[in-house]
Order: C-alpha cells, then sequence, then structure tokens
C-alpha cells in the first residue's frame, strides 16, 4: 500500500492550488489544509463538527449541497480523484492527532486497523507538568520561529514531550497573548 501511496503523490506540487474531482468550484490548498471557492473568490469558512474534524458546505458537481471534510477534500485533490476509500480501503489520519490540522503533510492514508490504534495511542498522551512547560517556553524563546515554521515546531515538540499537538499550541499562544 505505501508504494501505491507514494507512486500516487510523487511529484505533488504543494504551492499549487489543486482541482478537486466532483467539485469543479473549489480548490484546495494542499500546503496550508484550505478550500477556494472560485466563484466567491474566497476561503471557505471551516468548521469543526462534535469530533473536532472541519467541514466545510460545498456544492458538487451534481448540484447538492454537502457538507465535506477537509481532510477528505485535500486528499482527494492531492490523489487528483483516486478512490482512496473503495479501491484500498484506506482512511485518513492526522498525523499529529488534531483533527484541524489538514495541510496535506499532516495526513496520511492508513488502514482501519493501523487508524484506530493510533487514536488509541493519542489518549495516552501526557500532560506537561510546570517544569516541562517552563522548559518548552525557553525552547519556544530561543528557537526565533520565522513564519510558516511555528506548525512544524509543535508538531516537534508534541513528540517530545508526549503532549498533543494541540496543548503545545495552547501553551505557546497563551503565552503568546501574555507577552
Amino acid at each position: 500500500m505505501n508504494s501505491i501511496y507514494k507512486k500516487l503523490i510523487s511529484g505533488l506540487d504543494l504551492d499549487t492550488l489543486k482541482e478537486i474531482k466532483g467539485y469543479s468550484k473549489y480548490l484546495a490548498d494542499l500546503r496550508n489544509g484550505r478550500i477556494w471557492d472560485k466563484e466567491k473568490q474566497d476561503w471557505k469558512v471551516a468548521n469543526p463538527n462534535k469530533f473536532g474534524y472541519v467541514h466545510v458546505t460545498v456544492k458538487n458537481d451534481d448540484g447538492e449541497f454537502k457538507s465535506e471534510s477537509v481532510h477528505h477534500l485535500i486528499m482527494l485533490a492531492a490523489l487528483e480523484g483516486f478512490d482512496y476509500k473503495g479501491k484500498l480501503g484506506l482512511e485518513i489520519d492526522h498525523l499529529n492527532n488534531d483533527q484541524s490540522d489538514n495541510r496535506f503533510t499532516n495526513l496520511e492514508l492508513v488502514s482501519r486497523a493501523e487508524n484506530l490504534r493510533r487514536r488509541k495511542m493519542g489518549k495516552d498522551r501526557n500532560y506537561l507538568s510546570k517544569e516541562e512547560i517552563e522548559q518548552l517556553l525557553t525552547e519556544y524563546v530561543q528557537a526565533d520561529l520565522k513564519f510558516g515554521e511555528v506548525c512544524d515546531w509543535y508538531l516537534e515538540m508534541s513528540k517530545k514531550f508526549n503532549a498533543h499537538f494541540s496543548t503545545i499550541q495552547k501553551i505557546i499562544l497563551k503565552y503568546r497573548d501574555a507577552n
């Protein structure tokens, strides 16, 4: 399966907005995980469902309005409409366990069993102690991150501290708001 997936995404340009098969009125921003509305000339507003997955309302090429998950539309665009669900029986996993982070580089096709295993593994992550928070903030200040580097740094720190991506993000945002 990995070889099929790698072949499908080889040479993928993350900086070009991609057509979404079945949704010709929209384009997918693979680098940032957003959906562009060609008619309104604006980004679609994504709203989270009760599980944290963000959805947009889009009109398919049959004229039907549908609430679609952004990660599905991003993957559909990246794979140029390849039916990863039906042909391979695969699901999309968010590598950093943050269902609102739909950058293509944060998405991976996996089997249902692997997705469930990873989801369970994510629940075992730790809350940070005061000492770990202090260490995280020290590293943040020293990192002097440039625009576009923050998400990758959050992911790196979530692995280092065995904490959820959003936990790291909330700590840093709270710190930034206070300073």
